[in-house]
């Protein structure tokens, strides 16, 4: 039998698929400043989402960092970077009025994540951003961000698109197996969609499920599933074994 490999490819999934009919929304409200969230549990593919969605869009991808908290100048300045805008300002006003005039010369797409991470305070730095630059900034993260956003009604009021990631469905699992071992691994429905409810529509444990699964069955030259072998892999995901 010839081995097996991890193939790495991106499945459309529905949240996917919401998730590129909320950023067209929001460029049809070109010409004003406009917030989006993607919001859900961790692990049901909102970060690749995005990242996919930036590589093949005009647009600006930060992941923010929990060292920031206390410094706005910073987040700014990793702003710049992304811009491009050299030499970044050393100082927070000058970086932010730098990223303003990156973003009114040449207009695009701010995706942030994970900045329920940071302070109220950087919010309203995002929401300045998004009002005199008149581009559509978008928030990705977990449930605590949504509370976050509506809590403050200067935010909320302006955000214009809400995508809330669901766990994935039996289909998508399906999907995720056969695309990612190049269509060497077709589950039946019975094991689909007992991988499924394992997986609570956790795609890195699918991830690591499946890299597992991959392995054993190149150990044992077979490629016969059954609810057993998936157990094994899974729980090895768990655990870290081999």
């Amino acid at each position: 039998m010839e081995s097996i490999k991890f193939v790495s490819n991106f499945v459309p999934t529905k949240n996917v698929r919401n998730f590129n009919v909320a950023m067209d929304g929001l460029a049809l409200a070109e010409g004003e400043g406009r917030l989006g969230i993607v919001y859900g549990n961790a692990g049901l593919g909102k970060t690749r989402a995005a990242q996919r969605w930036h590589a093949e869009n005009p647009s600006v991808y930060l992941r923010t960092r929990k060292v920031w908290e206390t410094n706005y100048t910073e987040f700014l300045q990793e702003l710049c970077r992304e811009l491009l805008i050299m030499p970044v300002p050393v100082k927070k006003g000058k970086c932010f009025s730098a990223v303003l005039d990156s973003l009114l010369q040449n207009p695009k797409t701010v995706l942030i994540d994970e900045l329920e991470k940071l302070p109220a305070g950087f919010l309203e730095v995002v929401r300045d951003l998004s009002d005199l630059s008149m581009t559509s900034i978008v928030l990705i993260g977990e449930y605590e961000l949504f509370a976050y956003m509506q809590k403050n009604s200067r935010v909320w009021s302006r955000t214009f698109e809400r995508v809330e990631f669901h766990p994935v469905e039996i289909a998508d699992t399906l999907l995720y197996v056969k695309n990612h071992t190049g269509g060497k691994i077709v589950l039946n429905m019975d094991c689909a969609a007992y991988l499924h409810k394992l997986l609570e529509g956790n795609f890195r444990l699918a991830k690591r499920t499946l890299l597992h699964l991959i392995q054993f069955c190149n150990a044992k030259q077979t490629i016969d599933i059954d609810k057993e072998k998936i157990k094994i892999a899974f729980d090895a995901s768990l655990h870290g074994e081999k």
